[in-house]
């Protein structure tokens, strides 16, 4: 088939047009592939109401709807004030309606408007004169209040002086427990968990109720302390996730350290009121509600374990308490280095050995390269250091144990790869004649310190000297006819310098 806006162009009409001349070309429908459109709007035989019938402060309506295809939803109106009514296939439509107090008195139409499924609708209104009291209460013991069982007295206060009656029912059904025309509205309850909490309906001449449901929570049962525990958070990530630890410590084997939170699990019907945290025989803490998380600090020296005790109080004033041994290492990792501080390096590469002793798991950087940073004590690793520049530089060691406990070492030590100075300060010239005992003097000189200055003869070392001014004596009847002199020097580091020979002939 051609487009239409093709055609359009062809004929010289508009793309409408061209569209109905396509579809006039093509093959005739038959009459059973037409569908008629709805126009016809749902019927409201009865709104639910009679003309001039007195309304309450809320009611349900009932209207009677029909369509000749279907009702898709039914509303009701009163002034301003609407609802959604809801439509079962077995009871039909049923229409809550609250009406404002603001319509007490006064004469007012009711209006149900349906739609059906294709958008159509229908009003239909009803004139109904309003009676419209809101009546109020304050309960107490207040709703959701939690209690023992027994008999327990409720009290409403404040009541709307409209009030001629009040019932207590048994939670919300229509049974009636105990009546109450006149003031003081006190009612007498037996509470108990298997009971329903009652509700209090509360009526006028009118016709007007409202209702209070107490939700009273009863029970005599104290509360289940399902775990304590420790926690701490090291501050750090290892590969995108925190790195933490805890430790169960309610069955008397668990470990805390210097620092870490405290974490009791408890659960109660009533609710839980508050915790209470006991360190040998002291109160630490309480905190009120939930979560019940509690800052531990402990840094005392030598200390190795506490008596502890955890105390939850539920809100009906029982109480479960939990006490255990809480063993304590507060002292973080031995830490060692090598090479320590103060050493000399030299080269272009030195191997830097860390060493970290701990009675628990050792928590070590991402830097350290390990595939996890949870590693067992006592460790030992090494890193190679490439060695740039002369100067100082610090090696250093960070880690936590698995409880939390931080420690950390820093060793200074110094890059030195320049060669100490040396020469003949005082000593016979090359190729001079010689006999008997020779003096010699070396000056040397280094920025990081001399370690010792050796005389060789005839490529042999045969004195060394640690002391400024290094001085040698040599016998040279020792040497034959040719003496071969050097001086070598060694600085602190290690680095090596030696001077050209002198000559010298033996008389």
């Amino acid at each position: 088939m051609h487009a239409p806006s093709r055609i359009a162009r062809r004929l010289g009409v508009s793309a409408t047009a061209a569209l109905s001349l396509v579809l006039a070309g093509a093959t005739p429908a038959l009459a059973d592939d037409t569908v008629p459109l709805d126009t016809t709007p749902p019927v409201i035989s009865s709104t639910g109401l009679a003309d001039g019938q007195t309304v309450l402060r809320q009611s349900v309506l009932h209207p009677v709807v029909t369509d000749d295809v279907a009702v898709r939803s039914v509303l009701v109106r009163i002034g301003s004030t609407g609802a959604r009514c809801t439509i079962d296939a077995t009871q039909g439509v049923s229409c809550p309606l609250t009406v404002p107090v603001a319509f007490n008195g006064t004469d007012v139409n009711v209006t149900v408007r349906a739609f059906d499924t294709a958008g159509n609708y229908t009003d239909r209104a009803t004139p109904v004169h309003v009676v419209s009291v809101a009546l109020s209460g304050t309960l107490t013991p207040k709703a959701g209040t939690p209690m023992r069982s027994g008999p327990m007295t409720a009290t409403l206060s404040d009541v709307s002086p409209e009030t001629n009656k009040i019932e207590m029912m048994d939670g919300l059904s229509s049974t009636v427990l105990t009546t109450v025309t006149a003031a003081p509205w006190a009612f007498t309850w037996d509470a108990s968990a298997a009971a329903s909490p009652p509700c209090f309906r509360l009526s006028e001449t009118g016709g007007n109720t409202t209702t209070y449901c107490s939700n009273y929570v009863v029970s005599d049962e104290a509360p289940v302390i399902k775990s304590v525990s420790a926690y701490h958070e090291y501050g750090g990530t290892d590969r995108g996730g925190t790195i933490a630890w805890s430790s169960q410590l309610d069955l008397g084997k668990g470990w805390i350290g210097a620092d870490g939170t405290i974490t009791v699990g408890a659960t109660d019907k009533a609710g839980v009121d508050h915790t209470e945290l006991w360190v040998d025989g002291v109160r630490r803490s309480s905190i009120t509600g939930q979560p019940n998380s509690f800052d531990w600090h402990d840094t005392t020296r030598g200390k190795t374990f506490a008596n502890l005790e955890v105390r939850v109080t539920n809100r009906v004033g029982l109480t479960t308490t939990k006490a255990f041994r809480l063993n304590i290492d507060n002292v973080g990792p031995a830490l060692k280095i090598a090479p320590r501080s103060g050493t000399l390096l030299r080269g272009k590469q030195v191997i830097v050995t860390k060493t970290a002793i701990d009675q628990h798991r050792v928590v070590l950087p991402d830097s350290a390269g390990f595939s996890s940073p949870w590693q067992a004590s006592p460790l030992s690793y090494v890193e190679y250091l490439t060695l740039h520049g002369d100067g100082p530089i610090l090696l250093s060691l960070a880690v936590y144990d698995e409880l939390g406990n931080p420690a950390a070492v820093t060793n200074r030590v110094t890059v030195d790869n320049t060669r100490a100075k040396v020469a003949f300060a005082t000593a016979p010239k090359n190729k001079a004649k010689v006999k008997g005992t020779v003096k010699v003097a070396a000056a040397a000189s280094d920025k990081n310190g001399v370690a010792r200055v050796q005389l060789l003869v005839n490529g042999k070392v045969v004195a060394t000297d640690t002391t400024a001014a290094y001085k040698f004596t040599i016998n040279t009847k020792k040497y034959g006819k040719t003496l071969k002199v050097r001086l070598r020097v060694y600085d602190r580091a290690g680095n090596v310098t030696t001077t050209a020979a002198r000559t010298w002939y033996r008389r």
